[in-house]
């Protein structure tokens, strides 16, 4: 009983220190920025989380980086499960001509940006986010079009920007 009494405190303690340290507690940013609409250069995905198309569709993608250059990935249909079907748009900003890459410009003067920084273990999940930017839109007399994009700066660093109508 008495190892029982420090053990739990003991484990929380850790845990709460893991969380802190893999950036847990950091506020999610929201600022709404000024674009010249969203032009993306990609490939689209249809299928499920386990298909091997998927990395497959990442590779081809991160074929396209180049200096400078984030990959963006935008989710027309986010699965519930593994085994849902799936819709997604992987991609980099436009420079030209891209071999077959698909293009997909969004029309937007202004995006609201929601920055994460933290490890991908404790980042706050999708829905969250979009709650949180529409929250955050509502306050401040805005509409979102209802597209979320994830720019993927660093593994640590992912931006969901969300075009304003």
């Amino acid at each position: 009983m008495k190892k029982a009494l420090i053990l739990i405190p003991a484990v929380l303690f850790v845990g709460l220190v893991g969380y802190f340290l893999l950036g847990g507690f950091n506020e999610l940013e929201l600022e709404v920025v000024q674009t010249d609409n969203i032009h993306l250069m990609g490939y689209q995905y249809r299928g499920t989380p386990q298909d091997e198309a998927l990395p497959q569709t990442f590779q081809k993608a991160e074929g396209l980086l180049g200096d400078g250059k984030t990959l963006h990935t935008l989710y027309q249909v986010e699965p519930a499960g593994k085994l849902d079907t799936m819709e997604v748009f992987i991609g980099v900003e436009f420079s030209g001509e891209m071999g077959d890459a698909q293009e997909l410009l969004i029309e937007s003067q202004n995006a609201i940006v929601a920055t994460m920084r933290s490890s991908r273990y404790v980042m706050p999940g999708p829905n969250k986010v979009k709650k949180r930017i529409e929250k955050f839109a509502e306050l401040n007399g805005l509409e979102t079009q209802g597209i979320y994009i994830d720019r993927i700066v660093e593994s640590d660093h992912v931006e969901v920007w969300a075009p304003l109508k």
